[in-house]
Formats: C-alpha cells, sequence, structure tokens
C-alpha cells in the first residue's frame, strides 16, 4: 500500500479598513477592559485588545489611541480678560467642552510664556504647585459668570490654560492657552470751578452759589476710595471788618441766624463704585454739612469706579448785624485718595 503524505499551503490575505481621511492600523476581537483590581492607593487600569498606531493631533486637539485615551476627559478652553481695568487680578471662565458637570478643572498661568508655570489655587491665589483641592467644577470656577484669579502683579501679561478631569484614568492635556494683562494702579481726580463766588449775602436769606463746584473721580483701587475736604478759615472770613467771620456749620440754614456749609447736589459715575454722598453731605433743603479745619469725607467708593462726578453746592446765609464786606472769603482744600 502506498503512502502519501499531501501538504497543502494557504495563504491569508486581509486589508486593515481605510477611508482617503482615515485609517484604522489595528484592531482585535474583544475589545474591552477592567479597573475593578486595586487598593486604597493603587488601582490598576487593564485592557484587552486595543486599537494601535500614531495620535491624530491639531494644535488645540489630540486623540491618543488605545482604551486609556478614549476614557480622558475632553480638553477645556479658558478665556482671559480684564474687565475693570484690574492692576492685581484677572477675570476667567472655563469652556468645558462637552464635559459633564461633575467634571473638574484645574488653571495653569504663567506671565513668561510657561516657562515658569503656576496654578490658580481653591482660594483665587496664584501658587507653584497644584492640589487635588485646587481642582473645581464648572459651577465651583463660577459657571459663565467666571472666577478672578488674584494677587497677581501689575502693568504684566498673563497667559493661562486648563485641563479637566473625571474620576481616575480621566485627566486631559492643557488646552489652548488665552493671554489678558493687568495695569497700573490709577487715581484720577479734579475739581471745577477753582474759584467760585457765591454773589451778594442778603441778611435773613439763604444764598447758593450760582453754580455748583464738580468733583470728578475715578480709580482702579480694589477697595475704591474718598474725597475729603477742609476748610482754611473754617468759615468766610473778612480781613477788614475787622477779622469777622460767617462760621462753617452742620444743620438746617433756615433756622440760624448765619452760617455756611455745603451739601452734594448730586453722584454719579459711568461703571463700578458706587460713588456715594457721605453724611452729613447727603443733605437736602437749606441743610449743610460744615467744611471747616476738620478734614471729612464727602465721597465714598467701597471698589473700582470710573466716571464718578459729584457736585457740591456751597450755601450761607448773613445777619442783621454781619458787618457789610466785599472780601469774605474761605479756601477749601479737596483731597482724594484711593484705597490698594
Amino acid at each position: 500500500m502506498q503512502n502519501i503524505l499531501a501538504i497543502f499551503s494557504v495563504l491569508l490575505i486581509a486589508a486593515l479598513p481605510s477611508t482617503a481621511n482615515y485609517k484604522l492600523n489595528n484592531f482585535s476581537l474583544g475589545n474591552g477592559g477592567t479597573n475593578t483590581a486595586g487598593t486604597a492607593n493603587y488601582k490598576l487600569n487593564a485592557t484587552v485588545g486595543e486599537q494601535s498606531g500614531p495620535n491624530a493631533s491639531t494644535v488645540n486637539y489630540s486623540f491618543g489611541s488605545g482604551g486609556n485615551a478614549t476614557q480622558q476627559a475632553n480638553v477645556p478652553t479658558v478665556t482671559l480678560d480684564n474687565p475693570s481695568s484690574y492692576y492685581n487680578k484677572l477675570h476667567f471662565v472655563i469652556g468645558v467642552q462637552g464635559n459633564p458637570t461633575d467634571a473638574v478643572y484645574a488653571v495653569a498661568i504663567s506671565s513668561d510664556n510657561f516657562v515658569t508655570t503656576n496654578y490658580v489655587k481653591s482660594d483665587g491665589t496664584v501658587g507653584g504647585t497644584l492640589a487635588a483641592t485646587d481642582f473645581r467644577t464648572y459651577a465651583g470656577f463660577g459657571s459663565a459668570a467666571g472666577s478672578l484669579v488674584i494677587g497677581l502683579q501689575p502693568s504684566v501679561s498673563y497667559k493661562v490654560k486648563a485641563k479637566a478631569a473625571r474620576g481616575k484614568f480621566t485627566e486631559s492635556a492643557f488646552g489652548p492657552t488665552s493671554t489678558a494683562a493687568t495695569v497700573d494702579p490709577y487715581l484720577t481726580f479734579s475739581l471745577s470751578p477753582n474759584t467760585l463766588s457765591i454773589g451778594t449775602l442778603v441778611a435773613g436769606s439763604v444764598i447758593n452759589a450760582p453754580t455748583p463746584i464738580a468733583l470728578t473721580f475715578a480709580t482702579n483701587g480694589a477697595s475704591g476710595g474718598n474725597v475729603y475736604s477742609s476748610g482754611l478759615n473754617a468759615g468766610l472770613k473778612s480781613q477788614t471788618t475787622p477779622f469777622y467771620k460767617i462760621s462753617a456749620v452742620n444743620g438746617d440754614l433756615t433756622a440760624t441766624s448765619e452760617g455756611y456749609g455745603a451739601q452734594l447736589t448730586s453722584v454719579s459715575q459711568a461703571t463700578g463704585g458706587p460713588l456715594s454722598k457721605v453724611t452729613p453731605f447727603d443733605a437736602t433743603g437749606n441743610n449743610v454739612a460744615a467744611i471747616d479745619g476738620t478734614i471729612r469725607s464727602m465721597l465714598s467708593s467701597t471698589g473700582p469706579v470710573t466716571g464718578g462726578v459729584g457736585s457740591l453746592l456751597l450755601m450761607a446765609k448773613s445777619a442783621a448785624q454781619t458787618p457789610a464786606a466785599t472780601d469774605y472769603t474761605e479756601t477749601l482744600t479737596i483731597i482724594a485718595s484711593a484705597s490698594f
């Protein structure tokens, strides 16, 4: 009987799925994984069968192949600006880029294009380390209203970028950067006119100056500022009668025989503040506040303010026994200050 050995050779040919713009470099059956093995300090993230090959990426986006990459959170954006001419802080808003509401975000900040990297801490300050408590949700960063990073240097340009995480094995890369700059601290103040005549006083009548003194005030001081007043003579003083003075008073000029004072008739601002009258300069009618040797606050703001304007009206009343003279004068000192 003749023995015959037959040998068959089989050639298997397979082509990887592809299109003009995409190619699947490798694939396998049973793609999946587990992350159940672990302890309190260690977790195993294992996969069985996964895609392999080069990462797809652009300037602002990167897709890493394999099981781990598909678990990562979406890379967030962040927008940095300085809407109120801040000198020591900046405003930013996180862009969630489709991440769920329980995702958390961290923000990196740098003044040297990330040669040195710092991080926005949980209290809004800047620190050199990133702790777990510095990751906050979108709501924790103020949602659409955004949040502030504080403790910055004046007149410095800063860049920020953000990353996201959600649970284990999901921390994304940092996203694109955004740039804004702080400004120098400033305080501007002026008054007009510098010289003002109340006019002729009529005994027993309250006389208003024909125009108020316009006080303009602006500052980016974090705690706002104040406008103060004082008077050299503590009243309208004559050098010829001899040295008679219509004294500065607080109260209703209608009820006094003679006196001199001022009131703020109006206050406004363009932004910030608000700029407010300080008692007793918020008087109305014929009530006045004394401008004497004591330095008193007239206007106050608890925050940055632009375009602040106050109208200071001078008022006086003479009595029948007030000596007649044409040189009743007073020198006012108006001071502005800011709280940085």
